[in-house]
This record gives C-alpha cells, sequence and structure tokens, in this order.
C-alpha cells in the first residue's frame, strides 16, 4: 500500500468517526479510479478491523435505474458491513450518529455454506447520506451502513 493510500485511508476512518465522511470529495481536483477507490475501501476497511469491528458481510448497492441515473453511475458497488452497524428491532438510535440520516428500504440475503441463498429478509438501512462534488462520480459516494433487522436474531456470518 502506498503512503499516500494510508494517508488517505487514516484520514476517511478519522472523519467517519467524526461523522464527516468524505471530505476529501468535496475537492473537484481529487479523482480516484474504481480499482483505487476499492484499495482506499479495503484500506480503510483494515483500520476499522484493527480497531476491533468485525466484518460480517456486504452490501451491493446502487443496483436500480433510479439510482444509477441519480449518481451518474455506470453499475453497482460493494461495500462492508460491519458488527458495530447492526442493530436489533426496537433498539434506540440518535440521528446525531449520522451525516444527513437516510433511510432505506432493503433486501437482505444470507448464504449458505454452498453459497445458495438460506434466507432472504427485509432490513431497513440507515446511512450517512454524503456525496460532495455532486453526481457523475462513482467513486465519492460515501456509504458507510447501519442495518436493523426487524424480529430475526443477529448471526455472524463471518
Amino acid at each position: 500500500m502506498s503512503a499516500g493510500l494510508r494517508e488517505l485511508a487514516d484520514r476517511q476512518w478519522k472523519e467517519y468517526q467524526a461523522r464527516q465522511p468524505g471530505t476529501c470529495f468535496s475537492d473537484p481536483e481529487f479523482m480516484l479510479n474504481l480499482p483505487e477507490a476499492y484499495a482506499l475501501q479495503s484500506a480503510v476497511s483494515a483500520l476499522r478491523i484493527a480497531a476491533g469491528e468485525h466484518v460480517i458481510g456486504y452490501k451491493i448497492g446502487c443496483t436500480g435505474p433510479g439510482t444509477v441515473a441519480q449518481f451518474g453511475m455506470k453499475g453497482p458497488i460493494r461495500a462492508y458491513l460491519y458488527d458495530s452497524e447492526i442493530h436489533r428491532s426496537g433498539e434506540r438510535l440518535n440521528s446525531a450518529d449520522f451525516a444527513n440520516l437516510a433511510v432505506e428500504a432493503e433486501m437482505a440475503l444470507r448464504l449458505g455454506d454452498d453459497g445458495r441463498v438460506a434466507a432472504a429478509f427485509p432490513v431497513i438501512e440507515l446511512h450517512h447520506f454524503v456525496f460532495p462534488g455532486g453526481a457523475g462520480r462513482q467513486q465519492r459516494l460515501e456509504r458507510r451502513d447501519c442495518l436493523a433487522r426487524p424480529n430475526v436474531d443477529l448471526v455472524r456470518l463471518s
């Protein structure tokens, strides 16, 4: 990992903790290609894991035509899901913990050991809705997701 990527990952992680995610993307000169954006995402994930979080799954997002058009994307994106972002139904959350709270209804899948869908269930996604720099720049989509699964016990996927 390059020193620049390491520095940027550290910045991203600190900004996320301060609920000010993605400020580097406000600079119109700042640009990452998709492989660089995923390398940054992996580097931030390593920092979160080092801080004690656990990856429990993955999110595939921005698949619908409306979302693709809204953000000027060419296809879906992938992000990590962490144990610290899973909440039980009925748990009280503070909207101040989010930068511009967004709420979305989603579907989740649990895959079995054979890679087939073992369960499908509704979830509510809560995330920072921050898209600095305007539409048309896929790598600027800054999402850190939380899920609440109504009436389903949480199961570690790792």
